[in-house]
């Protein structure tokens, strides 16, 4: 919700500042956007939607 609603706000807003992009090795559980591998979970689809990419 928040990169649909800076995407829509652009120029006057340049980006959003995304923080734990990747996870730490090992760890059960994290709010990580990409795996360990370096592939994407859903999450990182959906942000990558929300920008029209």
């Amino acid at each position: 919700m928040a990169a649909e609603a800076c995407n829509g706000r652009f120029p006057a807003i340049g980006g959003i500042l995304l923080w734990m992009g990747h996870d730490c090795f090992p760890c059960a559980s994290n709010t990580a956007i990409i795996d360990f591998e370096g592939n994407p979970k859903p999450a990182a689809i959906a942000y990558g939607e929300a920008l029209g990419r």
